[in-house]
């Protein structure tokens, strides 16, 4: 298009704006809405939500069944989470075992060395990142599976909170090691251990 016809084009579409300002109907100024809970939720679905991964069919059941008052039954389901060895989790071992022993998730038992070896120097970049891959696929079955919530929360907090760049190469390649490190240590729950023990309705 010719430079005159551009000019043209442009004066022609201001004015155009300008002769219908008018048919522009004036904004229209309200108070925002201000929205209020109708419902309290249960304590059951403020320790589920805080604690835990969020409610599973049957936790609210068993949140409710662990002691007579609402006090009481946070103060069990604490003690309870942070005692994660008497918590029989061999439904997910057994899962998580099958998954690896199939191929699904081959790097996950993988020591540091192997995988630095098997993985960091592979020939290709799926190659190097499976490991990662691997640790989505474990933390969505922990959080989905696992009845030690307590402990898998604090380790996605720990880890995120020690948290490395997992498109590095060197890192996408031993980053499992680090999750699996971080999971297994007790130094977490330690770290807690108190602070949970003082927890109260009131301050969750």
């Amino acid at each position: 298009m010719p430079a005159t016809d551009l000019a043209l084009s442009r004066r022609a579409l201001l004015t155009f704006g300008q002769d219908n300002l008018s048919a522009i109907p004036p904004a229209v100024h309200t108070r925002p809405t201000v929205l209020t809970p109708t419902t309290v939720p249960s304590l059951a679905a403020v320790a589920l939500n805080r604690m835990a991964f969020g409610p599973r069919p049957g936790d609210f059941a068993d949140f409710e069944a662990l002691a007579g008052d609402d006090a009481a039954r946070l103060q069990a389901y604490i003690d309870q989470q942070l005692d994660p060895a008497n918590i029989d989790d061999s439904v997910l071992d057994d899962m998580i075992d099958l998954k690896v022993a199939s191929g699904d998730m081959p790097s996950l038992y993988k020591t540091r060395q192997e995988l630095w070896l098997e993985y960091k120097k592979a020939a290709t970049s799926a190659e190097q990142k499976r490991p990662y891959e691997d640790l989505i696929r474990y933390r969505f079955l922990r959080a989905l599976y696992s009845k030690r919530q307590l402990v898998d929360v604090l380790a996605d907090f720990w880890h995120d909170h020690f948290n490395v760049n997992a498109g590095l190469g060197i890192v996408r390649s031993m980053v499992k090691y680090l999750r699996r490190a971080t999971h297994s240590s007790p130094t977490h729950m330690q770290l807690h251990r108190h602070s949970q023990r003082n927890c109260s309705a009131s301050k969750l």
